[in-house]
């Protein structure tokens, strides 16, 4: 984004020096200022600084702007930037995402049906009986959710057991289950 420039004069004097970005209020006022309202102020637009590119890791420092020999200059430091600060992932961050993915696969409610269901069906099979069709299917159609329930539990294991556990860990691809 270009960098604008602007001077103030007082009886010839420069009395102030401002740069700022199109969509960028006047930094230090008293209240945000446009451009329209800098013209209106008595505020001279002096240049239009084209952004450079520069190392990652770095930025512009604080422009100024100078008078050399009569003539202004534009002086804009490259600074380095603090590195950031490392991403660190609490294991309960990675429960609550696999709560949230096995929620959405079963909510809660439907889980606590199924388990009433499957106990009934587990005593009657303990109790020497056997399933008809109609209970088979309701068995057979209960597994595949506890399968993922459970793979997901698994995923949550491993992604906890990482160290450190990546930033990105919500990325479907370390909950993706294996090929």
């Amino acid at each position: 984004m270009d960098t604008y420039l602007y001077r103030r004069q007082s009886d010839g004097v420069v009395t102030d020096a401002r740069g700022l970005q199109r969509a960028m209020p006047l930094v230090g006022a008293p209240h945000c200022l446009t451009i329209a309202e800098l013209d209106a102020r008595g505020w001279d637009l002096v240049a239009v600084v084209e952004p450079d590119p520069f190392g990652e890791g770095q930025a512009y420092g604080e422009a100024e702007l100078v008078e050399v020999e009569g003539e202004w200059r534009i002086v804009t430091p490259v600074i380095d930037l603090p590195a950031p600060e490392p991403v660190v992932v609490l294991p309960a961050e990675v429960k609550a995402e696999a709560e949230r993915r096995i929620v959405a696969v079963c909510p809660e409610w439907r889980q606590r049906n199924l388990t009433a269901r499957a106990v009934e069906l587990t005593m009657q099979v303990a109790g020497g009986a056997t399933l008809d069709a109609g209970e088979q299917a309701e068995w057979d159609a209960g597994l595949p959710v506890w399968q993922e329930i459970k793979r997901l539990r698994a995923r949550s294991d491993e992604i906890e057991a990482m160290d450190p556990i990546p930033a990105d860990f919500r990325d479907d691809a370390y909950w993706a289950a294996p090929e």
